[in-house]
């Protein structure tokens, strides 16, 4: 049967009056029922507040009739404009099904969003609306947020432990790379880290403002600062240079900086600190082992260190003869007239790189010790030799002795000085037992005439330290004038060619050389590290401003010095005179270089070499052999703490010790750094709590979120933008505009509801 057949015209009646549909007021009344079911089906108009399952089946057309006169008459179409019946519409009446419903008040009033029109059913019962408060569902939000709170907590432990470096030893660098590789991962790790954090704490703030209430301006400033790119690409596109836009890019700008900051934290460096110090040094005042008779020859151990220690200082590496330092470490005392021409008092000074003629080839002792730079000035003396062009002659010049058969305990000559006294090199010593091929003279002595005791004594001995009674050192005599000292003058010898069968008279080598004494103080740096030994060298030089003796008075000027100089000087290497060959000291003048000396042969002719050259060469051998005689014990790893009376230096001492130093600005931005991180953190966690709207800023899903474009497959009424996107990741789409007869705009469409694409871009 047909379903029109079901109803007839009797069961018609009037439809029900047609007005227009609010929400709000709908909405309303359904407030004040307090029977109407909380929940209102997808398909119930709410004007009807129906189930689904209580309206009948649709009504068919051909049960509607018209009543009235003129029910049955048919009008045309000329006709019509005439004849206007009444029409009413009336509509079967359908009796509705029954549903089962029950009542009960509502919580609070109802949303105006659970008010709507849906399709289907089915998509209310699996994801019904939740409260936008959950708080379970906030827990693990919560969570997540203090668990980033972390993170700078621990890029701040590690600023800290590297700023506690600062002073702190290196230790040679034990640790130095494990420091190196934490501040390099920590900058790299850093700029991630700020962006992460401060990135959500700017989308927590939009939100938060949002939901008080806030322009779409700012909204927009605070959505765009996630990066300090887009920071600053947001400030300038939006043309928005306020304050808000400022704090923005300085705290984004806070993110390199930090970085930069762990790179330039710690280094190591030298830490200079200066102290007054006094540093014990020996004196050249220091008596001789030869003064009184008391002669090194008199044991034969202590004349063979003597005589080994002379021999290697002479045959030394070339290095160990023009550097700063003889073979022991002592600071040798550069010769003053081989430095530029000084007038007074004045200082020159001395750079590495300079060359230097040294006086002697071994230095003075001094008790600088420890880590760290010592500087100190120390006076000391030496003998200068000015010496003449040498001449050959045939045969030596015979020297008087200054005994009787050379006996020191016999009386003296009673002679004038002006007579050249030495040992001749054809005297054999008694220790020795071998002659020479060099000998020296000397024609002037303390005294004018030897006709008393060989020195005089003293009963002060202040500037002379040692045992011997008797005045041994020019400064026990600094009260003398000029005038009362004679200048002497230094007899040097050395033989050419040896007697033979075809001649009796050798063929020598003589040269005059007038002596002095010069007087220079000396600033003197010594630097000790950690890993290298103390290094040692005289950095400025200039005459000596103290009160001294005449400089014509020298050490050789007292007769028992020089008798056991001239003795034992030239048979130090044991070269006898009717050798084939010259002695080393002979070819240390000719050339000092090791490897000229150990491997010439045959005698050295002197007669060509320049007077400079033998005053140099022949002065550093004497002052060596002197500085010898005086502290060969010390010179060895000794201390001038050892000798009784030795003089100490005021000195500065800079400890240069290496030592990690902190960059404090960078530190200081650190910091802050650390801190603006640490408040984003904490900014986020805040607000986390106070927001109760779901987190749809910045998801892709909130442009479809309520679009009449999109029937989305899967609702989440309160559901974050990400839960959402989670949901329909399945979903494609595609923008473009959409367009009517009389407008068009740009929206979001399901792709495979897309009729076509323009080229421009249109839906």
């Amino acid at each position: 049967m047909p379903r029109e057949s079901q109803y007839d015209s009797e069961q018609l009646r009037q439809p029900i009056p047609i007005r227009t549909w609010d929400r709000t007021s709908e909405g309303d009344r359904y407030q004040q029922a307090s029977h109407v079911l909380h929940r209102v089906a997808e398909d119930v108009s709410p004007v009807s507040a129906a189930s689904r399952d209580e309206i009948a089946p649709s009504v068919p057309a051909k049960s509607f009739s018209r009543s009235g006169p003129h029910a049955s008459s048919i009008y045309t179409r000329a006709g019509f404009a005439e004849h206007q019946p009444q029409v009413v519409l009336q509509v079967p009446a359908i009796k509705r099904k029954p549903v089962r419903a029950t009542t009960q008040p509502l919580p609070a009033p109802l949303s105006t969003e659970n008010l709507g029109i849906h399709d289907d059913m089915s998509n209310e019962q699996q994801h019904p609306p939740q409260p936008s408060n959950n708080k379970s569902s906030r827990w693990p939000q919560l969570i997540g947020n203090v668990s980033f709170l972390f993170i700078p907590v621990l890029f701040l432990t590690l600023g800290l432990v590297l700023g506690s470096l600062d002073g702190k030893p290196t230790n040679e660098r034990r640790h130095w790379n494990t420091y190196q590789n934490l501040m390099q991962i920590a900058a790299t790790l850093f700029p991630i880290t700020f962006a992460l954090i401060t990135g959500r704490a700017a989308v927590k703030v939009a939100a938060y403002i949002l939901q008080n209430g806030t322009t779409l301006g700012k909204l927009e400033q605070m959505m765009g600062s996630k990066t300090i790119s887009g920071t600053i690409g947001t400030q300038f596109q939006l043309r928005s240079f306020n304050a808000l836009g400022l704090c923005l890019i300085l705290l984004w700008l806070l993110s390199p900086i930090g970085s930069q900051a762990y790179l330039r934290l710690v280094s190591p460096g030298l830490d200079s600190r200066t102290s007054p110090s006094l540093v014990p040094y020996f004196t050249t005042d220091t008596q001789s082992m030869f003064a009184g008779g008391d002669s090194i020859s008199s044991d034969l151990v202590q004349s063979s260190v003597f005589r080994s220690m002379f021999a290697a200082a002479l045959l030394s590496p070339s290095d160990s003869k023009t550097g700063p330092m003889d073979l022991w470490g002592n600071v040798k005392i550069p010769s003053l007239s081989s430095l530029q021409p000084i007038t007074g008092g004045d200082w020159v000074t001395l750079s590495p790189n300079d060359s230097v003629v040294y006086s002697s080839l071994v230095g003075i002792p001094i008790a600088a010790s420890g880590i760290g730079t010592t500087d100190l000035s120390i006076e000391s003396s030496y003998i200068n030799l000015n010496c003449g062009t040498p001449n050959r002659m045939s045969g030596f010049m015979n020297l008087q002795p200054f005994y009787h058969d050379s006996n020191p305990n016999s009386s003296p000559y009673s002679v004038d000085n002006g007579t050249c006294r030495g040992i001749d090199s054809s005297v054999a010593s008694s220790v020795y037992n071998t002659t020479a091929t060099w000998s020296i003279g000397l024609d002037s002595f303390v005294s004018p005439h030897f006709n008393g005791n060989l020195s005089t004594k003293s009963s002060s001995k202040s500037c002379q330290p040692g045992s011997q009674g008797y005045i041994a050192s020019p400064c026990s005599l600094r009260n003398l004038s000029p005038a009362e000292v004679r200048r002497g003058t230094l007899l040097f010898q050395s033989l050419q060619v040896a007697p033979d069968e075809r001649s009796t008279s050798p063929r020598v080598d003589a040269a005059f050389c007038q002596l002095n004494q010069v007087y220079v103080e000396s600033q003197v740096t010594c630097t000790t590290t950690a890993t290298t030994p103390r290094v040692c060298r005289v950095v400025a030089q200039r005459n000596s401003q103290g009160h001294h003796a005449p400089s014509a008075l020298t050490p050789l000027s007292f007769p028992e010095i020089f008798q056991a100089m001239s003795l034992h000087l030239p048979r130090s290497f044991g070269t006898e005179e009717s050798s084939s060959r010259s002695d080393p000291s002979i070819y240390y003048i000719s050339n000092p270089s090791p490897a000229a000396i150990t491997t010439a042969t045959g005698p050295v002719d002197l007669s060509h070499t320049q007077p400079q050259i033998l005053s140099h060469h022949l002065g550093q051998i004497i002052n060596t052999y002197y500085t010898l005689s005086q502290a060969y014990q010390l010179i060895t790893e000794g201390s001038p703490q050892q000798l009784p009376d030795n003089p100490t230096a005021i000195s500065t001492i800079r400890f240069s010790e290496e030592l990690y130093q902190v960059a404090w600005p960078w530190f200081v931005f650190l910091i802050i750094s650390i801190l603006a991180m640490l408040l984003s953190g904490l900014a986020t966690v805040i607000l986390s709590l106070q927001i109760r709207n779901p987190d749809i800023l910045g998801y892709c899903s909130s442009l479809i979120r309520d679009s009449k474009y999109i029937d989305l497959p899967i609702e989440g009424g309160n559901d974050d933008g990400m839960k959402r996107t989670r949901m329909n990741s399945d979903l494609r789409l595609t923008m473009g505009e959409v367009r009517d007869a009389e407008n068009s705009h740009i929206a979001i469409v399901k792709e495979e509801d897309m009729v076509s694409t323009r080229k421009d871009g249109r839906v």
